[in-house]
């Protein structure tokens, strides 16, 4: 874990100075509303604490929770859009846990300061970490043995919820395999998915195959999200997901299922993209396969399909694309995967550790990674533009790439990552580390939000035009004290991580947020300048005898009609 910061003297009276700076000349109705935020913060945080002594006490029923959900809907707005946002907040009060009474903001946090470079790294590094996600959906009831693996919280929670249904998943240490299974059985059983949405997509559209109802469950995350077009898909492919709580638009939800499906689905282009990637790793299955179309597919969405091709292709799948004009149509024959023993490097982690030559300030650092890249496919080839437009250097083979650093593009370059959800945070971390350039703008508001406060801390000027944020480093004018951050998800997490290298001295307020999606970054952070080259797999050593393997089930015997 990084090392916690000592805390600094004098920091009070600076955040007091900063705050009377920043509040100067601020009309009386912000100052009302920032009192009134004051309260409600408040509020919450009582309301939390007694929640938790409730549950101390025994617990809160679903009685008990109707029962306070009733004083909400009496106010909640008549309009269905305002009703729904009330809903989640109401979902996500539940779910809020109470800070402890001798929690310190000013101290807390955990304090960023990587040795200096050069780097000169030699990594074996992770492999596709959606890809071993797909891997576990497909070899669900497959003998197979993947090594190394990484197993996060993510890929647990994909193995748990397809050995509700009978798959044999399990995993050790750095290795994910499978025992084998008859065939998976949904009908009329409730499976918990934990809070990884690709996990219950790809689970969800395996249920399609048979007739059936299977009510699903999940955490917090999947209570609130908004599954809205996944529900106007499903008749189409002779399915229909019903909400459990009325007017609630996540889990839990009951997904009933005919078994009768179609050649061939449009897509909606607003589609997430685990969904798409649920359905594809679920064709195989279907009894006559299908094909997903789109008439005019965004370039995430393209990316989407281009990697679905790739994992499906690697298991023996077959696997057909065509293109006319602007549309798109990838289509997938039934068959039983061949799980294969390794895939492609991890293209959100791979980029972050090939641009660390230009995060290093001594530009002199090189860094080698073993593995494949499928370069002209989707992610991969947009992170290598975002890269090499950063003036990254980046030369590659069948089993390697290597990556140093090149000349600085003489104007502010365009870092495009053609919506890419993980790629946007490195491409805001790269931004920070040169004089000018232009990033996507977000479609989400929380990552435009996330962009502004990082810009005000980290001292970066933010202009908005047509679709881009044009950024310029103009310097911090006080690194007396840096606010612990909360970093709203794993890539932002790894994002900040990536910025110290050129700040050091940033604070994470919880490093867990990266190590939910890498449980050995910040093994790999605090080893630097010289890392070995296997840090981001768990040693047999550390994982002990703990094998995390299904209970064996007897076999079924099938007795004909007489």
């Amino acid at each position: 874990m990084p090392q916690r910061p000592a805390p600094k003297r004098g920091f009070r009276r600076e955040r007091t100075r900063r705050s009377e700076r920043s509040t100067a000349g601020r009309k009386p109705m912000f100052d009302e509303l920032a009192a009134l935020d004051t309260k409600i913060v408040a509020l919450i945080k009582e309301r939390s604490a007694h929640l938790a002594k409730i549950r101390s006490k025994g617990g809160m029923d679903s009685v008990d929770e109707k029962s306070i959900w009733s004083i909400w809907q009496r106010a909640l707005p008549k309009t269905r859009g305002g009703a729904s946002i009330w809903r989640k907040l109401f979902f996500l009060l539940q779910d809020l846990e109470p800070e402890p009474e001798e929690d310190n903001r000013a101290s807390d946090g955990f304090l960023l300061a990587p040795r200096r470079g050069p780097y000169v790294l030699k990594l074996d590094p992770p492999r596709t970490l959606a890809g071993m996600q797909c891997l576990a959906a497909l070899g669900a009831c497959e003998e197979f043995s993947i090594a190394p693996a990484v197993v996060n919280e993510r890929l647990v929670q994909t193995v748990k919820a397809f050995n509700q249904t009978g798959a044999g998943l399990y995993w050790e240490s750095d290795q994910l395999s499978g025992r084998g299974a008859e065939e998976l059985s949904y009908r009329d059983k409730s499976v918990f998915v934990g809070d990884d949405s690709l996990a219950f997509h790809l689970i969800l559209a395996r249920c399609l195959a048979e007739p059936g109802s299977v009510k699903f469950t999940g955490g917090h995350l999947l209570k609130t999200a908004d599954l809205t077009l996944l529900a106007r898909l499903l008749p189409r492919l002779g399915g229909r997901l019903v909400n459990i709580i009325p007017g609630s638009k996540g889990l839990p939800v009951r997904v009933e299922a005919s078994g009768q499906l179609p050649d061939e689905v449009l897509i909606p282009e607003e589609l997430p993209s685990e969904a798409v990637l649920g359905l594809l790793m679920a064709t195989p299955f279907y009894p006559e396969g299908l094909t997903l179309r789109s008439e005019n597919p965004s370039p995430a969405l393209r990316a989407t399909f281009d990697f679905a091709a790739s994992i499906l292709t690697a298991c023996s799948i077959k696997v057909d694309v065509r293109t006319s004009g602007d549309g798109y149509a990838i289509g997938v024959k039934p068959g039983t995967p061949v799980i294969p023993k390794s895939l492609p490097v991890d293209a959100g982690l791979g980029a972050f550790l090939l641009a660390m030559p230009r995060l290093d300030p001594s530009g002199e650092s090189t860094v080698t990674l073993e593995g494949s890249w499928p370069e002209e496919t989707g992610a991969y080839a947009t992170a290598l533009e975002m890269l090499r437009a950063a003036g990254v250097v980046v030369e590659s083979d069948a089993s390697s790439l290597r990556s140093s650093t090149g000349q600085l593009p003489p104007e502010a370059p365009r870092l495009d990552c053609a919506g890419v959800a993980e790629l946007f945070p490195l491409s805001f971390a790269l931004a920070a580390s040169m004089p000018a350039s232009i990033i996507d703008k977000p479609d989400s508001n929380e990552d435009l939000f996330t962009c502004r406060e990082l810009a005000d801390s980290l001292g970066l000027r933010i202009e908005e035009g047509d679709g881009v944020l044009r950024i310029e480093n103009i310097g911090r004018q006080d690194d007396s004290y840096v606010e612990p951050w909360v970093a709203p998800n794993a890539w932002w997490a790894v994002a900040y991580a990536a910025m110290s290298f050129r700040r050091p001295g940033l604070v994470l307020a919880d490093p867990s947020a990266a190590t939910d999606l890498l449980p050995r970054f910040w093994n790999f952070y605090n080893t630097l300048p010289s890392p070995q080259s296997g840090v981001f797999y768990m040693p047999k050593r550390e994982a002990g005898n703990e094998t995390n393997e299904p209970e064996r089930k007897g076999r079924r015997i099938r007795i004909p009609n007489s």
